[in-house]
């Protein structure tokens, strides 16, 4: 499998990018791109496979401009197709429109870049409507770029041109989609926004005196078994057992859908460092549990708080990606 649990965060991409640069038609299953083909993305080429662990080799005519993102379909492909919201896991070389030399890349590390289709910046706004299997030319001003770290820059820095070859390698749920289950009693309840993000509300009542689970939404996908590597959005928070109080201390939310492996011998889906193992209260829980489901785990330790996941299961990462 070329996609392992040792994740690249678009964090570290997107630091790479802001530091080197500083020296529409309607698709056929009517999903209409928000970003439309330009002058400059037009001029971008591009060949090697698709998907593959090989940078693409990728022609940029210099000096190469533009005022506003463009967004040009190199590769078409012909797997599912990212509607707006949908977690997407792609692959980008980036290049400095001015002198067409390379930044950065992601085709050689073995880790796995998730990104939201039609999120804020030209790289994710321009996911939406993508298939898997396709290959896009994106160019834009910095500024423009959904990059991060721009804040030091001055206007003219912003005002430079990168270019972006991505490959659309996966498409997965953006959220949990599955079916609302009633609450159990005793248990903390899990309110969401419209983007899915969660909330937890606990105070009520005292945390239980034993590991604890709950189906909140149930999925109607694939099944998870252990060893499988699926991509989560996760949110943890403590439990008090002296106040009932709970304190947030993680969330993917915001940040990127992680890829975890569903084993206790695994870096935990918390832990960025990769220190610890999935607890036994969590490997239980997610294998059996589908694809589409938002799922309520209690861990009551033998000394200290009880700690609270909120997991939605968005996809089962296969062999072939």
């Amino acid at each position: 499998m070329r996609r392992t649990p040792a994740l690249v965060s678009s964090a570290v991409l997107v630091t790479l990018v802001a530091t080197a640069l500083v020296g529409c038609s309607a698709s056929s299953d009517g999903c209409q791109p928000a970003i439309a083909p330009g002058d400059a993305s037009v001029l971008v080429s591009a060949t090697g496979a698709v998907g593959g662990s090989t940078v693409p080799t990728v022609s940029v005519p210099t000096p190469l401009t533009t005022t506003e993102p463009e967004r040009s379909v190199l590769v078409k492909g012909d797997g599912a197709v990212a509607s707006d919201g949908m977690t997407v896991d792609f692959d980008a070389v980036l290049f400095d429109g001015a002198t067409g030399s390379q930044i950065t890349e992601t085709f050689s590390s073995d880790g796995s870049l998730f990104g939201t289709a039609g999120g804020n910046g030209a790289l994710y706004t321009a996911l939406q409507c993508a298939r898997v299997g396709d290959r896009l030319s994106i160019t834009t001003p910095l500024r423009d770029s959904g990059l991060g770290g721009l804040d030091q820059y001055t206007d003219d820095q912003l005002a430079q041109t990168v270019v972006m070859v991505v490959d659309i390698v996966g498409v997965y749920l953006g959220k949990a989609d599955g079916a609302n289950q009633l609450p159990q009693d005793g248990m903390p309840t899990v309110v969401t926004a419209v983007d899915g993000t969660p909330g937890l509300a606990a105070g009520l009542v005292s945390p239980p005196a034993e590991s604890r689970s709950s189906v909140i939404k149930a999925g109607g996908g694939a099944e998870v078994a252990e060893g499988d590597a699926v991509v989560m959005h996760v949110s943890r928070w403590t439990w008090a057992s002296a106040t009932g109080d709970v304190n947030q201390t993680f969330t993917s939310w915001g940040l990127s859908p992680r890829l975890q492996l569903v084993s206790t011998d695994a870096p935990d889906v918390t832990d960025d460092s990769g220190a610890t193992a999935l607890s036994s209260d969590l490997v239980d829980v997610l294998v059996g549990s589908t694809v589409g489901s938002q799922l309520l785990v209690v861990s009551v330790p033998d000394e200290g708080d009880a700690q609270v996941y909120v997991i939605d299961v968005l996809g089962i990462v296969s062999d072939e990606e």
